[in-house]
Parts: C-alpha cells; sequence; structure tokens
C-alpha cells in the first residue's frame, strides 16, 4: 500500500519521483534514482549504510538519531546480517536463544549447531523428499503422479 504524502511504500522503498513523477530505479545498498531527473532517495537501510559509510560504525542511538531510522528498525538490519557491529565494540546484540553477544544475526554460533541438530531430529523420513533421477522433458506424464505402490 502507498502512503501518497511521501510517495513510498510502508515498506519504505521510494516508488514516484515527488519532483518531476518519474519511476525510481533502484541502485543497491538502499540508493534509489529517478529515471527522468536523476533525483536520488535512500530508504532507511541506505541511509543507515550511507551514515555509516560517512561517519565510520557508530552506536546504533547515534545512527538513528542522525538518520532519522528507527532503533528498532537498525536492529532488524542487524539481526537480517544486513549490517554488523564492529569486532571491539562495547555493545553487541543478544543471540535470541542464550543472550551470548553477536555482531550480527539471530544466534550465535552455538545454539545455531543445537536448533540445527534438533530440527533435523523432528523431521522424519516421510518430510523429506527425493530429488528425481532425471527431469521429465517435453509432456506431462500421469504416471509422474501415482503414489509409489500404485505403479507397476
Amino acid at each position: 500500500m502507498i502512503d501518497k504524502r511521501k510517495n513510498v511504500v510502508f515498506d519504505d522503498t521510494p516508488r514516484q519521483c515527488p519532483k518531476c513523477g518519474g519511476k525510481y530505479v533502484f541502485q543497491g545498498a538502499g540508493r534509489y534514482v529517478c529515471e527522468n531527473c536523476g533525483n536520488e532517495v535512500y530508504d532507511d537501510f541506505g541511509k543507515v549504510r550511507a551514515y555509516v559509510d560517512e561517519h565510520g560504525p557508530s552506536p546504533g542511538i547515534v545512527i538513528a538519531e542522525a538518520t532519522g531510522v528507527s532503533i528498532n528498525k537498525i536492529n532488524k538490519f542487524l539481526r537480517q546480517g544486513r549490517m554488523e557491529i564492529p569486532d571491539g565494540s562495547g555493545e553487541y546484540i543478544p543471540c535470541e536463544r542464550c543472550g551470548e553477544p553477536i555482531r550480527y544475526g539471530r544466534f550465535c554460533p552455538a545454539c545455531a549447531a543445537y536448533l540445527t541438530k534438533n530440527l533435523s531430529a523432528v523431521l522424519t523420513s516421510a518430510d523429506i523428499g527425493e530429488k528425481p533421477k532425471r527431469a521429465m522433458q517435453g509432456k506431462m506424464h500421469t504416471e509422474a503422479f501415482l503414489r509409489k505402490d500404485e505403479r507397476r
């Protein structure tokens, strides 16, 4: 859904240039350029990235105040692995399982290994499909849709 007052979708992706009405084209790293007039804008990730590129690593609260991007959104970028806290910083984000400090992501390596192991224990052989040995080419074959015990 588009917020007409700001010409952005609620996910903060700019769509239409307020200067000329042209369409914004994504350039990478949260940067968008109008295809008609060249007007340049940034989404929230682009604002944070531009700030860090210009000023170097800074505490989240400083970045939030300087860019207008909420601290929650900055934490979301860290959780998604789109940004990371430099080694040697005084503050880190906690692992969602054990609370151990991590630089980015959701889980520390130990918890990720634990969760991966436990997830594989939950899966049964019926949950895991078999990859075809050869892919069918051309027309659809009804045999492909028969259960194993119906094939002869």
